[in-house]
């Protein structure tokens, strides 16, 4: 084969052998997928290229914008603060331990998962709250399936490979890297912990590791961005904004390098730890921990108009503090919650109401209120607290926030108005139930504290209407669906929704699930549907002649 290039991709393992036997076998973990990477073998000597010259076949060539950013003229160029990390297995041996050494070296390309029951998960709690009761929520496993397969063929299409990129998904805002909002990793981890599939475990290391070295930054001049989770950009790293005019790596870490940009978790890099053990992945799971409780928490004195600024950097700070009982990190989350408490507003709306921005007012001038997916987040937060420090004040914050989502829940469509403006009232869809697995957690915590059979029929509604109209294989969508559903489903569970008269569809299967969907919808004229993937759209036809019509326009940033 020498000097002969052939199709296909190689697996990343080698097994050198000399006349007399003796070898070295090499594997790489996720070779292709990490290009580029290089193996040679001549004059005795066995050469692994982590970064190969860019020349000949490993010439990146004409890539587009979203590949093409870290090289430059036959050099690779690192943006400050950003790393890499290569695995892999060096195995020598003699003519009569080939077999062994290739087995160690193959450790590395394909790694044993090991796979436990989902009730055992269940029963230790150790990964949080989940269940692995495969009798309850069929449909959801169905449709994560479903909308997993996709999301692996959007990786194929655009082609989210790359020593930078592997990991990670494309696409937000039509020109970012996605840096795995919201955790993907997480939902994939716990998934795998109900299910077993080890493809969701596979790549649910990949993304938790590509968060580690690319998304949380590892050095700059000014220390208060060190550790911290960049949200959303171009190339990762750089101008993240939704109105972009030129694509900019070259942007300075700012707002969206901080804990308080709204784009900060620390979920899935724990799980990596639990189930992976990988040291690399946890020290920078510290760092983030770190950055929130120095850079973050002391200085954090209100909420702004995006209540998910303390509500993220709260789970992760609090995740972090489950996963190392550092007392530092319970006071950080002790002093990002104080904020809420202090400005929660019990006399207006019981919840934190402002005057909405722009994009919230809908076109409502004076529109005051909150939106309802950023209070659920920041909700997810004081609802860690609860469970880590059972309290009064928490319990009086999360029931009167939880009330004024009452008022925004829409029971015909399944979702929840998407804010308190008028406007959205009007133009709320199916479509938006994507938004439910962010919103419903701390409403069934609620339901449990106070027994409010209200609150826990909209959580199983809910549920359901996300498991019907949520998924898609867009790598947002997908997280907001799956970080918070193991909580979700194993309150359902404990609080018995499925055996209620309004629990019916926690047990149906997808296509039954899908059916009765499709029987109750209500007429539409519009689907607002965001992402840039294909939309599978069901028509219910009552007989006759007709025709449709189907007008494409844009829609949403």
């Amino acid at each position: 084969l020498a000097g002969e290039r052939c199709p296909g991709r190689t697996v990343g393992l080698v097994d050198a052998v000399d006349a007399a036997g003796n070898g070295l076998a090499v594997g790489v973990t996720d070779f292709w997928q990490r290009y580029p990477k290089g193996l040679t073998a001549a004059d005795g000597a066995l050469n692994l290229h982590l970064f190969p010259a860019l020349e000949g076949p490993a010439d990146p060539g004409d890539l587009p914008a979203h590949l093409s950013f870290p090289f430059v003229e036959g050099h690779y160029r690192f943006k400050w603060g950003m790393s890499t990390t290569d695995r892999f297995v060096l195995a020598p041996h003699g003519a009569a331990g080939r077999e062994a050494a290739t087995q160690a070296a193959l450790e590395a390309v394909w790694p044993v998962v090991a796979v436990l029951p989902g009730s055992h998960y269940e029963s230790t709690g150790a990964l949080g709250e989940m269940t692995g009761d495969r009798a309850l929520f069929p449909a959801w496993d169905e449709r994560f399936a479903e909308a997993f397969e996709g999301h692996l063929q959007s990786k194929e299409a655009n082609r989210e490979y790359g020593f930078f990129n592997w990991g990670d998904w494309y696409g937000e805002r039509g020109t970012n890297w996605g840096n795995n909002e919201y955790d993907l990793p997480h939902g994939l981890f716990l998934q795998f912990a109900r299910t077993g599939r080890r493809d969701y475990y596979r790549l649910a290391l990949a993304g938790a590791r590509h968060q580690a070295d690319v998304d949380i930054v590892h050095a700059y001049p000014d220390p208060h961005y060190l550790g911290g989770n960049i949200l959303h950009s171009v190339a990762h790293t750089g101008e993240w904004s939704q109105d972009i005019k030129e694509r900019q790596w070259s942007f300075p870490y700012s707002f969206h390098a901080a804990a308080y940009n709204g784009h900060t978790w620390a979920s899935g890099l724990c799980d990596a730890w639990y189930l992976a053990a990988d040291p690399r992945v946890m020290e920078a799971a510290l760092a983030l921990g770190e950055h929130i409780a120095w850079q973050m928490a002391p200085h954090f004195k209100e909420l702004g108009t995006h209540e998910r600024s303390a509500g993220w950097s709260g789970h992760a700070i609090a995740e972090l503090y489950r996963a190392t009982a550092d007392p530092v990190y319970l006071r950080a989350l002790e002093q990002i919650v104080a904020v809420a408490y202090r400005e929660q507003n019990f006399a207006e709306n019981g919840a934190w109401p402002h005057l909405l921005p722009t994009d919230h007012a809908g076109g409502v001038p004076g529109a005051r209120g909150n939106v309802a997916f950023l209070i659920g987040v920041l909700l997810a937060a004081i609802d860690d607290q609860y469970v880590l420090q059972p309290s009064e004040q928490a319990t009086r914050s999360l029931t009167a926030a939880t009330a004024w989502l009452k008022t925004q829940w829409m029971p015909e469509l399944g979702v929840f108005q998407y804010t308190s403006s008028p406007s959205y009232r009007a133009s709320a869809r199916p479509s938006q139930a994507v938004l439910n697995p962010l919103i419903l957690g701390p409403m069934l915590k609620v339901a449990e504290l106070t027994g409010d059979q209200e609150l826990l029929e909209i959580g199983a509604r809910g549920f359901a209407a996300a498991t019907a109209h949520g998924f898609d294989r867009f790598g947002k969508s997908l997280s907001q669906m799956a970080h918070f559903a193991p909580l979700i489903m194993a309150r359902l569970k404990r609080l018995g929704a499925p055996a209620k008269p309004y629990g019916a569809d926690l047990t149906r299967n997808s296509e039954a699930l899908r059916r009765a969907a499709l029987l109750t919808a209500k007429p539409a004229t519009r689907l607002n549907l965001r992402g840039p993937e294909d939309k599978l759209v069901l028509l219910r036809h009552r007989g006759g002649a007709g025709t449709v019509t189907v007008t494409r326009e844009p829609w949403g940033a």
